[in-house]
């Protein structure tokens, strides 16, 4: 909609950045990357930690580290549900363990923030950043010319439907309804 707002007018706290460290810049494997998340915890530049849910091994030693440091250590999740693969169930124990106990909690809207009130964590603990886009950017409708050369990039027939995707590859996105209703398309708009 028109009236919403983009991610920095609607996060903008007046104060300074985080610090983001990258460990992966230089196309590390997983052991390299796991010690140098180490070294950067146990840094005494580190003052507190923002987890994403990256990997169980990076969750658990983050909430470990920080405990045994005395830093905040929250979490950064956009997760509404638990996935039901073997490794999920056996490890949703320990991802229950650490919504409960947690200090704090960054999400990216209020059906995230209900999930993990559900899942035990304190409704005061979690922060929505709203999670939304530029309108005046995205709201720009093609060109002519836009639309000719990408029919012409894809070999589409200028009457043939297109559609534009931008997301994940994932279930909960509903790719394949997406693709059922293209086909379902008899008479585009002009």
């Amino acid at each position: 909609a028109d009236t919403e707002k983009c991610w920095e007018a609607s996060n903008a706290q007046g104060k300074k950045e985080a610090q983001n460290i990258y460990l992966a810049d230089d196309g590390a494997n997983k052991l390299v990357i796991l010690w140098r998340y180490v070294k950067v915890l146990f840094s005494s530049e580190t003052k507190g930690v923002i987890q994403g849910f990256n990997g169980a091994a990076f969750i658990f030693l983050g909430y470990l580290i920080a405990r045994l440091r005395g830093i905040p250590f929250g979490i950064w999740t956009g997760l509404w549900y638990h996935p039901r693969t073997f490794f999920h169930t056996l490890t949703r124990p320990f991802t229950d363990f650490i919504y409960r106990h947690a200090d704090f909690a960054v999400v990216y809207g209020t059906h995230v923030k209900a999930y993990l009130v559900g899942r035990g964590m304190k409704e005061e603990l979690i922060f929505i950043a709203q999670n939304t886009a530029d309108n005046e950017l995205y709201a720009k409708m093609p060109t002519e010319e836009e639309k000719r050369s990408f029919r012409e990039k894809y070999g589409l027939a200028e009457n043939e439907p297109a559609l534009l995707y931008v997301g994940r590859f994932s279930a909960e996105k509903g790719p394949k309804e997406l693709l059922k209703a293209l086909s379902l398309v008899k008479d585009p708009p002009k």
